[in-house]
């Protein structure tokens, strides 16, 4: 950390993801979303980081009034790169959105999924079921899990990548896994150094909770 360089002067970026080749082109980036301009802005890297996005991509949202509540990068099983966001209008019967992100055939791609009554708080794009460890260096596959506090569940979004040949990225439908309500905060951890995953959350009272081998 010897050498800063600012990537934007805009002042709207927020919320960055895992350094992810989005657009299959040259490299990795690092994306943000910008609120004002309502756009992906992928940042180049290390050897360009500059001030200019080396890539954009629209965000369509399915409502007015929808704001960013996190965003993340993850992978498919032949290395398919994928950003998933999460978008709210921040009210219990308002409008909430899964945006998934993907370059399928050199165009990248958004597939949006409503979600239910319920604003959500946080999200993690890991690998969940299988494995030696969390995808945190994209090995494996990238599943979703959503908290939402107002309601007494996390939502869960299995991924459904082929192990035979790179191609669109498809999930499961929404799965419900009960934790209780006020449930604000996830992150998920090795199962005791096993092929299984632990589930941590943290509530609004403040408390931490471990849910075991979620496989």
């Amino acid at each position: 950390f010897s050498q800063t360089q600012r990537l934007t002067t805009s002042g709207t970026a927020c919320a960055l993801t895992r350094q992810i080749d989005l657009d299959e082109q040259d490299g990795y980036e690092i994306y943000a979303y910008d609120p004002v301009r309502q756009e992906l802005v992928g940042y180049g890297e290390p050897v360009t980081w500059g001030a200019t996005p080396k890539v954009t991509v629209p965000v369509r949202l399915p409502a007015p009034g929808m704001d960013l509540v996190d965003i993340d990068a993850g992978i498919g099983n032949n290395g398919e790169q994928l950003i998933a966001a999460v978008f709210s209008d921040g009210t219990h019967e308002g409008h909430h959105a899964l945006l998934i992100f993907q370059s399928v055939g050199g165009v990248i791609t958004q597939k949006t999924v409503m979600l239910p009554n319920g604003v959500p708080t946080d999200m993690i794009f890991t690998n969940i079921d299988d494995g030696p460890g969390p995808g945190i260096d994209f090995d494996f596959d990238s599943d979703i899990v959503i908290t939402v506090p107002d309601t007494p569940y996390v939502y869960v979004f299995e991924n459904l990548s082929s192990t035979s040949a790179p191609g669109a990225v498809n999930f499961a439908d929404i799965a419900f896994y009960e934790v209780g309500f006020g449930v604000r905060t996830v992150a998920i951890g090795i199962a005791n150094n096993t092929t299984g995953f632990d589930m941590i959350v943290g509530t609004e009272a403040g408390d931490i909770i471990l849910y075991p081998q979620s496989n």
